[in-house]
């Protein structure tokens, strides 16, 4: 989070370079903004940042930003104009580090500037689409916003937990699937069984690497409710290409006894991705999936039938 300074982390070498408003260091909870208007902090970051990276060989690195700036700040112009000078110059500042560093893998996180527009897209190699990492809510967020930022760069988090189930892993993977999927949680002390789910899920994801960078991309949600932290029904993802299909389904609260998911003729399934594969078939061009039951994952990979 190398855009802000704590309060306890204010020194000789970086007390000029703050933002201010009114004459007094921009604030939000302990955090203060340094002013990317100013070259001594470029100078400044680029040897706190840059060079440590470089120099520790680091190819991946997540960046937060969670707190919002003020409205404005001090300078020669409006206060807002002021501020949007500052973002443009922390725009540029970005994309000197990925100059500097063109093979890094930058994430970019977001929960208080929200940063998943097309500009700041373009800059990262991926944002993290929400902070909602193992609430129920994760398919019900990730689908769309599948549909505002390319799925390359829609980084999805499955938190996995030791005393998960298989059908909470599962649910959990699955999500995974509608973007780039990114493990956390307690991957050092999960069974051999909710290991081998981890290992399996990113087998599937190799396989779908094609579809994650060219494809079109269609959400159906059924009956949702109104509620997205306490979702009902459910929901299919679907990302298509001529020649393959993704398709990942989510149940919620109240999910129906049988799910059919139209896919069109001439397709067969290639690879499957659940906890009771038996239960589901492709059938008279459709998915069928018998007694899914609630808060379950699906995800089927399909090719065109030679």
């Amino acid at each position: 989070e190398f855009e802000v300074v704590t309060t306890d982390g204010v020194t000789s070498e970086n007390e000029g370079l703050l933002m201010k408003f009114f004459g007094k260091p921009v604030m939000q909870g302990p955090r203060m903004f340094l002013d990317f208007r100013k070259k001594e902090t470029f100078d400044f970051l680029m040897r706190k940042v840059v060079a440590m990276l470089k120099e520790n060989g680091i190819g991946y690195m997540k960046v937060d930003y969670n707190a919002p700036t003020a409205t404005g700040c001090d300078g020669p112009d409006s206060p807002a104009e002021n501020l949007r000078v500052h973002m443009e110059r922390v725009e540029e500042f970005y994309r000197r580090l990925k100059e500097e560093l063109p093979d890094l893998v930058l994430e970019i996180c977001s929960s208080g500037g929200h940063r998943l527009s097309p500009a700041w897209m373009r800059i990262a190699s991926m944002g993290s689409f929400s902070d909602a990492h193992e609430g129920i809510e994760i398919p019900v967020i990730a689908a769309p916003s599948a549909l505002l930022v390319p799925m390359r760069r829609n980084q999805i988090w499955a938190v996995l937990r030791k005393d998960d189930s298989p059908r909470r892993l599962i649910y959990s993977l699955c999500a995974g699937f509608m973007g780039r999927l990114c493990l956390s949680g307690d991957l050092n002390s999960l069974s051999r069984e909710s290991a081998s789910w981890a290992q399996k899920a990113l087998d599937f994801q190799r396989r779908i690497v094609d579809l994650i960078r060219n494809g079109e991309t269609r959400v159906h949600q059924e009956r949702l409710g109104r509620s997205r932290l306490h979702p009902r029904g459910w929901q299919w993802f679907e990302r298509a290409s001529d020649t393959e299909k993704l398709i990942v389904v989510h149940t919620f609260k109240n999910a129906p006894d049988d799910l059919a998911i139209d896919v069109g003729p001439d397709w067969k399934i290639a690879a499957k991705f659940s906890e009771h594969a038996g239960d589901s078939r492709l059938s008279h061009e459709r998915i069928r999936i018998a007694e899914p039951g609630d808060f379950a994952g699906y995800a089927f990979l399909l090719t065109k039938k030679s």
